[in-house]
């Protein structure tokens, strides 16, 4: 029985690890890129390191076995999309070292790293260490008719360059558009917005400012 609570408790540690690692991501991720299920997959892939790890550490004394089968563990992870967000690739990392520490006995080291290395993705988001001043936006546009023309215009004035990067029609007849924006001097999101507002036209708009990844749809007034 006191192996059973022993695994149990384990599992209990990695489910709690997991589920502070995808908060964490949730709350810290800004932009288009978010995928619900790479939070549940940081949740897992606690539980299921944990489970290997402990696997590998019971059937083998061998310190040279344990360490070559955890890297075996670290190449099991592909990627076969592009990752957009960087960080993914650093909670996805934190995941899988929490579940090696706490299935190979080491919980409190486990735990530890998870609680600090949490911490400082946390606060290094909230003070945008590493963000620079710049005044590059992402935008995009949703529309009832072809609008390009409009935000060309509206924009012309205030920027050094001005992309489309994709424009479609879905099947409702909307049309989407998004551009790549540098303006002339420091600029906010709330001004890209306020050059695009009008109320003529019912525009769908979304600014992000590149380097922040933080999304501000037209309603927002920072």
């Amino acid at each position: 029985m006191g192996a059973l609570y022993d695994w149990l408790d384990e599992m209990l540690v990695a489910t709690a690890m997991g589920l502070a690692i995808g908060a964490v991501y949730w709350r810290l991720h800004r932009g288009f890129t978010y995928s619900f299920t790479f939070v549940q997959t940081c949740v897992l892939t606690v539980i299921l390191c944990t489970v290997i790890s402990r696997i590998v550490t019971n059937a083998s004394s061998s310190s040279m076995a344990i360490a070559f089968a955890l890297v075996g563990m670290l190449g099991l992870i592909r990627f076969r999309t592009v990752v957009r967000d960087t960080r993914e690739f650093t909670f996805l990392f934190l995941a899988i070292t929490a579940g090696i520490a706490v299935g190979s006995g080491s919980i409190l080291s486990g735990v530890g790293g998870c609680v600090v290395a949490l911490a400082v993705l946390y606060i290094l988001a909230q003070v945008g260490f590493g963000v620079t001043d710049t005044s590059a936006f992402r935008i995009k546009i949703k529309s009832s008719s072809d609008e390009t023309a409009y935000v060309v215009a509206q924009l012309t004035d205030v920027t050094e360059s001005l992309d489309m990067i994709a424009t479609k029609v879905d099947e409702e007849g909307i049309h989407s558009c998004s551009f790549d924006v540098v303006t002339n001097v420091k600029q906010t999101p709330s001004f890209i917005l306020q050059k695009l507002a009008d109320e003529t036209k019912k525009l769908e708009i979304s600014v992000v400012r590149q380097g922040r990844t933080r999304s501000i749809s037209d309603k927002d007034d920072d």
